[in-house]
């Protein structure tokens, strides 16, 4: 979450993540944009993303209502250099490995409860969570899902439901099954292209839960009509041999 809301003090602090990439990209102050800036002068407004001027332009940051952001996981733990505070302190490291760099202090030990579930690892330390998003803030990698979403996953639903539809019947089984996957890879590179390129969350379950579920039900009535029609035909046949 990219900033904390105190109630009782009125007032909106920033996450530790979010004031450092201030301060380095040359301490701008920050801009909300709400979905509709006279509901919420009324008090029924809705965050949607934060602006950061920077020497090269504005950082738009999406949000959700919570002002919560997607974190750009870049990998399991471990991604960032660690060095021991006591090495610090006591001046064990070599004089340039911190020069020009920017360093977090925090916790790594099971025992000072700072270990979080994230999707990319069970106990990640949350020091290297801030560093995640600090790096996603300052390379301009962070991930976001679109105000339209339910409509895009609605349109590709149905673009692919009605491909399927027209497909499946003009194919033998064995093709509708090499349609479905190539349906199910169509849905995978989009998503994948989308993730890449753009930075977008698009939910994928869907359209592969539909692709699934329609060359299930097509193989099952195929194979349903073709038993009664097996059926029809040895009704039809079997009088003539007894004649």
């Amino acid at each position: 979450m990219l900033f904390c809301w105190r109630r009782m003090m009125a007032k909106i602090y920033a996450a530790l993540s979010l004031v450092m990439a201030q301060l380095l990209l040359g301490n701008h102050g920050l801009q909300l944009r709400f979905a509709d800036r006279a509901r919420w002068q009324s008090g029924m407004g809705a965050l949607e993303a934060i602006e950061l001027p920077t020497a090269r332009g504005v950082l738009r940051i999406a949000v959700d209502q919570q002002g919560a952001v997607l974190l750009p996981f870049r990998s399991a733990a471990g991604r960032f250099r660690y060095h021991s505070a006591a090495d610090v302190l006591a001046g064990r490291l070599p004089a340039d490995s911190l020069r020009g760099r920017v360093v977090l202090l925090g916790t790594t030990a099971p025992g000072l409860l700072d270990l979080r579930v994230t999707p990319v690892g069970e106990a990640f330390p949350g020091v290297e969570v801030h560093a995640n998003l600090l790096a996603g803030l300052l390379d301009g990698h962070m991930l976001h899902s679109p105000a339209d979403t339910p409509v895009l996953e609605a349109g590709l639903l149905l673009i692919v439901g009605i491909g399927l539809l027209l497909g499946f019947p003009r194919v033998s089984p064995h093709g509708a099954v090499a349609l479905a996957l190539l349906a199910l890879m169509l849905v995978t590179s989009l998503n994948l292209v989308a993730w890449a390129v753009a930075h977008l969350v698009l939910p994928m379950a869907s359209g592969l839960v539909l692709v699934a579920a329609m060359l299930a039900l097509h193989l099952f009535f195929g194979a349903y009509l073709e038993f009664r029609a097996r059926r029809r035909l040895a009704g039809v046949v079997w009088p003539i041999r007894s004649a």
